[in-house]
């Protein structure tokens, strides 16, 4: 892949701590890697916005205007998008849902379009290139309520409500009801309708919420420092408590140069300073 970063490094995070993902606030899934945090990529346009692959709703409307931010408290990512068509929110998040002392974490990322205002018409462009784009032309099959990208263990599925024949076309979405979207690694999301999506979301808001409540934070700055908090979070793999240093590998610290580590892995120091 080209390691120079040809796109703008303003992006949003999100994750359950198993999954972890970029996206730039033209709804462009930048970055993920699949199943854990150190995985090959299946989207990796921060790399090669070519080649590396993505996941993004584009308007047909010249003038677009977007504005991202959190759902207060928590680690879901809402976009919400105007255009002359209509409104719609973008709200991306990985599922992590209370469950007793600990969470639910499937290896998935959701993504749920609801409209707001008029009627947008929207393409889907949903383009995987798993193992770093190594394979630029991925077998995909479509099954039932969705697409499968390639085979065995390591398939990669994207469970929707949105017409599959629009999908693979790039026909524009008439955007008048919700539309949800799960990609998961290895099965099918258990998410298979608008509703289910709506509660899978809803509980990963009261999660996170549930999560900030513990923060001792202190009087000043509380809510930036909260906000730092949730995103190191993001960085703690559930399964091990190990917390990676970053989300990314080869994005240069300097262009130019040959500083362009792998910063997915727990070091020592880097780990510290989060715990600290």
């Amino acid at each position: 892949m080209n390691d120079a970063c040809a796109i703008t490094l303003n992006h949003g995070v999100i994750g359950n701590g198993r999954v972890l993902a970029l996206i730039s606030p033209d709804t462009h899934i930048d970055w993920l890697c699949m199943p854990s945090f150190d995985s090959a990529s299946v989207f990796g346009r921060i790399l090669d916005v070519e080649k590396g692959g993505t996941f993004a709703f584009h308007t047909d409307c010249t003038e677009v205007d977007t504005r991202m931010e959190y759902v207060v408290n928590t680690n879901v990512l809402r976009t919400s998008v105007t255009c002359v068509d209509g409104r719609f929110d973008v709200y991306d998040y990985a599922p992590r849902i209370p469950s007793g002392l600990g969470v639910e974490a499937p290896i998935e990322v959701h993504r749920l379009v609801v409209p707001r205002e008029g009627a947008a018409r929207v393409r889907v462009l949903f383009d995987p290139k798993p193992d770093y784009a190594v394979d630029q032309h991925p077998k995909v099959v479509p099954i039932s309520g969705g697409l499968q990208i390639g085979d065995g263990a390591g398939a990669i599925f994207l469970r929707t409500n949105a017409p599959l024949p629009y999908l693979e076309s790039g026909q524009p979405i008439r955007v008048d009801e919700p539309f949800y979207f799960a990609v998961s690694y290895g099965k099918p999301s258990d998410t298979d309708s608008v509703a289910s999506a709506q509660r899978v979301r809803d509980l990963t808001i009261a999660g996170w919420r549930a999560w900030a409540k513990s923060c001792a934070l202190p009087r000043f700055a509380s809510l930036p420092v909260l906000r730092s908090a949730l995103c190191l979070k993001l960085h703690a793999y559930t399964d091990t408590g190990a917390i990676i240093a970053a989300a990314t590998t080869s994005i240069p610290e300097a262009i130019g140069s040959e500083r362009t580590w792998d910063y997915r892995f727990c070091w020592l120091r880097d780990a510290a300073f989060v715990v600290e």
